[in-house]
């Protein structure tokens, strides 16, 4: 099972954008697959990777997984 934040619509994945970038990315990338959309994040510590469930909470409130 992926830890991988996967969204049901392109425009759920298009609006947490705002969440992350600027302030914890410098660019994220919706892609697709048969589990649904997801973003591909360019965080500013230099990694590239996808957003995962623990990520999107933190973004959201501020939580530590």
């Amino acid at each position: 099972m992926s830890n991988r934040k996967n969204f049901l619509f392109r425009k759920h994945a298009a609006a947490f954008e705002r969440y992350i970038v600027p302030a914890h990315a410098s660019r994220a990338e919706i892609m697709r697959d048969s589990e649904g959309y997801w973003l591909n994040v360019w965080w500013h510590c230099g990694e590239i990777a996808p957003l995962t469930v623990q990520e999107e909470a933190q973004a959201l409130g501020g939580q530590e997984a």
